[in-house]
């Protein structure tokens, strides 16, 4: 009877285990679908940023080697080319721009994901040092797709405001002007009054003088042809910049081609606030030569310009860094209706010293501004007066002591 029933309890565990190895052998393992893969914009990315589509982007995926529903996301900013991209010829260096998520130059978001098939989905929120965010997208071979929503800023003291140019008026007792241009050196600018004589003039002052000069020609509402100053030409043209909760930064402008209003995309420039009366300027270089090649055409864009932009670009110091991790920017508050944006001398110089004062020292441009001078009525009758800030600009950019460039606004 003992011996009977170790057989059956022996039998019992080998239809068992025979059974089990059935059904084991099978189900078949689940396999992530996706092998590792960097996506851009020209090479199956899809990105959109609070519903707009956001270019000039990378994002890596890695899948988990140990678990298939796992995976990691990299997004950073793509390499662009200047050069290539205003010429639509072959690439001349590159510099990789800002990330996707406002402030940080990369952020790793590590996902859980549902495999259907070849493709994976995944959603899920994340933060960084200046906002939060949610995200959702999906991914297979060769192609992905990812939409960042529900960014909010941190430090939101400027989301939600719209700001104005203050309007330019000469006939104020104090001109009042949508610049500033506080300027301060030890040199001052020599101006030949005439042969052998020259008046000394503080840059700043020089400066001030030069935007309110009338040398831009242009149509007033009536259609009569005008000229104007800088001062007043870029109030014709900026309408409205506007700070959002997500982090862009939008610009209501008068489109010169078409003469309509235009409201910028909200990927073309995104700001943080690293701290009160501070701002991180990024700007999208593709998404800003898209645009512009959008309204003047690829065809339109000026030969110089080609030339020079790529060029002055390597020239700039940190100039990679200022693409990728942000522009300072600082701003002061007058009061709650009034601000002034504006750069200072510890960007401004060395940028000078390493672009202007080389450009000013080169016989083949000056004699180039010269020509163009000579060329231009209106320039013609102060040629004096710019071949005198010519000769000056480099004494006066190193003996720089304090800069402040930038626009005044007042609150709508």
């Amino acid at each position: 009877m003992k011996r009977n029933a170790f057989y059956l309890l022996t039998l019992s565990l080998a239809i068992t285990l025979f059974t089990s190895c059935e059904k084991d052998e099978g189900k078949s393992k689940v396999v992530n679908p996706i092998a590792q893969a960097t996506y851009t914009g020209d090479a199956g990315l899809t990105l959109t940023y609070d519903g707009e589509i956001m270019i000039g982007k990378k994002i890596t995926y890695t899948p988990n080697a140990s678990d298939p529903y796992k995976a990691t996301l990299l997004l950073e900013g793509d390499e662009f080319d200047l050069s290539a991209a205003l010429s639509r010829s072959e690439a001349k260096g590159t510099f990789t721009t800002t990330g996707p998520i406002p402030g940080s130059a990369s952020v790793t978001l590590d996902i859980t994901q549902t495999i259907q098939g070849d493709q994976c989905s995944f959603s899920g929120n994340g933060a960084t040092d200046y906002c939060t965010f949610d995200y959702n997208g999906t991914v297979s071979t060769g192609a992905m797709t990812m939409n960042l929503v529900n960014v909010k800023l941190k430090n939101s003291t400027l989301a939600g405001s719209n700001w104005k140019l203050i309007n330019y008026n000469v006939e104020d007792e104090e001109v009042t002007s949508p610049l500033i241009t506080d300027w301060s050196s030890t040199e001052s600018v020599a101006i030949e009054i005439f042969p052998g004589n020259n008046m000394k003039m503080p840059i700043g002052d020089m400066l001030t003088l030069a935007t309110r000069l009338p040398l831009i020609k242009t149509v007033n509402e009536s259609g009569d042809s005008i000229t104007i100053s800088v001062s007043e030409m870029i109030g014709k043209i900026v309408k409205n910049i506007a700070f959002t909760q997500a982090g862009s930064i939008q610009a209501t402008y008068l489109e010169s081609k078409s003469k309509t209003i235009m409201v910028s995309p909200t990927t073309l420039a995104m700001y943080v606030e690293p701290s009160n009366n501070k701002v991180l300027l990024l700007m999208n270089p593709q998404q800003v030569t898209e645009t512009s090649i959008a309204h003047k055409g690829a065809g339109k864009t000026n030969n110089m310009a080609k030339a020079m932009i790529p060029m002055v670009l390597n020239m700039i110091p940190n100039a990679a860094s200022l693409l990728k991790d942000g522009i300072p920017v600082n701003y002061e508050m007058a009061d709650a209706s009034h601000a002034t944006f504006y750069l200072d001398e510890t960007l401004l110089k060395p940028l000078l010293q390493a672009t202007v004062t080389p450009i000013l020292s080169d016989e083949k441009i000056n004699a180039a501004i010269s020509d163009a001078i000579a060329k231009n009525k209106k320039m013609a009758a102060y040629s004096k007066m710019i071949q005198g800030i010519i000769k000056s600009l480099p004494a006066v950019i190193e003996n720089t002591k304090s800069m402040k460039m930038g626009l005044n606004f007042e609150k709508q």
